[in-house]
């Protein structure tokens, strides 16, 4: 579906060129806001983006079409997402982010993946997974109300979910029986739960608030010690473990401090930021590999994909799905 710009809204759109950079500026915003970077600047330094090959062959080819207003609008709001990760605002995305690449290929025809077909629906059954294979555009489902039948929550309206026995059901209320977080209505998350048994809903603390179940509503907050849900730690706030930190930085033990992840050039443990990877045997962040080098994972080479050889592994340009 394609996006009229309404009356008012004073809405340009966004330029496909611009795209991934007005996403990583909304991604940034949201995050510093949240409490997990000190600054704009230090998250974008932080992220390294992975091309998305299949969609812009599919956009060169005229197979799936960018709607500029609906990105321009879903930046926006992703920019101003709730922290809360328990409330409906922090876990409904904004509609206009669904509008932003439609498929323009009819149902029963030849598809690689969702994005192409105008249902978003491409059956690639029999695939082997993480393998170019060609499947055929789905007849358009529209969401399933409660009661009716589904094969994942995503099949189901907004508001409820896809209970085990195949059927769409209201968002669980406290107290009761879930597997996942996504089963329980807003304000709750699922506690308990295991490959062998469900949990319960419960309600959900923010900062401030006791955390009996060791869990915070907030993305930017954490259980300390006390039981009680306290902002993480941004670099220079103390801290005992990793866990006292934001999930972009680091616990300096030594020092008692939360610290930067380390970039080009400096020691690491295992992790690095920026367009660096942590080299097992120096334990130094070093730059991407280039192609044809051997790797052993995608962030190693400066394609951020490392493609399956007949002997070893190597750094290659991702080849688009057709």
């Amino acid at each position: 579906m394609i996006l009229a710009t309404a009356c008012g809204d004073n809405l340009t759109g966004t330029p496909i060129e611009e795209f991934q950079a007005e996403a990583d500026a909304a991604r940034c915003a949201y995050l510093v806001r949240c409490g997990l970077f000190a600054s704009a600047d230090t998250c974008g330094a932080f992220f390294r983006d992975r091309p998305d090959v299949d969609r812009d062959a599919a956009l060169a080819a005229g197979k799936v079409y960018y709607n500029g207003v609906a990105a321009q609008r879903c930046h926006a709001a992703l920019a101003e997402l709730s922290c809360d990760a328990a409330s409906r605002e922090g876990r409904v995305l904004p509609a206009a982010c669904d509008e932003i690449f439609n498929g323009l290929v009819d149902d029963g025809d030849a598809c690689a993946f969702d994005t192409e077909c105008r249902s978003e629906r491409c059956d690639t059954t029999g695939c082997e997974p993480f393998t170019c294979c060609s499947g055929t555009c789905l007849a358009t489902r529209e969401r399933a109300a409660i009661g009716k039948g589904c094969e994942v929550s995503a099949d189901c309206v907004v508001d409820a979910y896809c209970a085990p026995e195949g059927v769409c059901q209201r968002l669980v209320g406290e107290g009761g029986s879930c597997d996942v977080d996504g089963d329980c209505d807003y304000g709750l998350a699922c506690i308990g739960a295991s490959e062998l048994m469900p949990g319960n809903c419960r309600a959900m603390p923010l900062v401030g608030e006791s955390c009996p179940y060791l869990r915070c509503a907030e993305i930017g907050a954490t259980c300390n010690a006390s039981h009680v849900c306290v902002p993480l730690g941004l670099p220079g706030a103390a801290c005992a473990s990793a866990a006292d930190c934001s999930p972009f930085a680091r616990c300096d033990v030594a020092s008692g401090t939360c610290a930067d992840v380390p970039t080009l050039g400096q020691a690491c443990e295992g992790t690095c930021a920026g367009e660096a990877f942590c080299e097992a045997g120096s334990k130094t962040c070093v730059a991407p590999l280039a192609n044809t080098t051997p790797c052993t994972s995608d962030n190693q080479c400066a394609s951020l994909f490392c493609g399956e050889g007949p002997v070893f592994d190597a750094c290659a340009d991702q080849q688009a799905c057709f």
